[in-house]
C-alpha cells in the first residue's frame, strides 16, 4: 500500500491509496514528517479494518 506526498502553499497532504484519482487529499500538516506519520496511520488502520473484516471480527 502508497500513499502520495505532496508540498503545498499551506503545508504537506497526503493521499491514499496512491496515484487513485478519487482518493481525497488529507491535511495540511506543519511538515513533512507530519504528513509522512499521518499517512502510515491512516495505511495501518485500513489495514486493520480489512484484517477484522477478513476475519469475521467486525
Amino acid at each position: 500500500m502508497s500513499y502520495d506526498l505532496e508540498e503545498r502553499r499551506n503545508g504537506w497532504m497526503f493521499r491514499f491509496p496512491a496515484g487513485e484519482a478519487g482518493a481525497l487529499w488529507f491535511g495540511p500538516f506543519g511538515s513533512q514528517e507530519a504528513a509522512n506519520t499521518a499517512a502510515l496511520k491512516a495505511v495501518e488502520e485500513f489495514i486493520a479494518q480489512n484484517v477484522k473484516q477478513a476475519l469475521g471480527l467486525k
